[in-house]
């Protein structure tokens, strides 16, 4: 999850993997039903940000106008991060993270940490939810 903040009115951005089935139902405008930590929600495309087969080129251009993260945000994701392999390699053999505001970085990361599933729905939630 991409964790929430006072400027984006404590919204909080998730990403999960969703059935061939369930982009089906959004593009008929009806709704789906995730769970996350065993809280279950329920969002059409309304709530959407980005839902259906992932094109990464697609993607960037989608991060780039629809900021999900502001520059007050700062998210640490593994530094050396290899997309393509899922890993990253430190010189001094210890794990170190670095600090991004770039929502495409973030987004790709997350992504990669799901398995690279072949449909995605990236969403928010209209209100203010703790991990339970």
């Amino acid at each position: 999850m991409i964790r929430p903040t006072k400027e984006n009115g404590h919204k909080t951005v998730a990403m999960v993997p969703i059935t061939d089935d369930d982009v089906k139902r959004l593009e008929e405008n009806k709704s789906i039903r995730v769970t996350i930590k065993g809280v279950d929600y329920v969002f059409g495309l309304d709530n959407a940000y980005v839902a259906g087969e992932v094109n990464l080129e697609e993607l960037k251009e989608i991060c780039d106008k629809r900021q999900f993260l502001t520059d007050k945000d700062h998210v640490y994701i593994p530094s050396r991060y290899n997309f393509e392999t899922h890993t990253c390699k430190s010189p001094k053999e210890q794990y170190l993270f670095t600090e991004t505001v770039s929502t495409f970085d973030v987004v790709k990361y997350k992504y990669a940490s799901l398995g690279k599933p072949k449909n995605i729905v990236i969403f928010r939630f209209k209100e203010y939810v703790v991990n339970r």
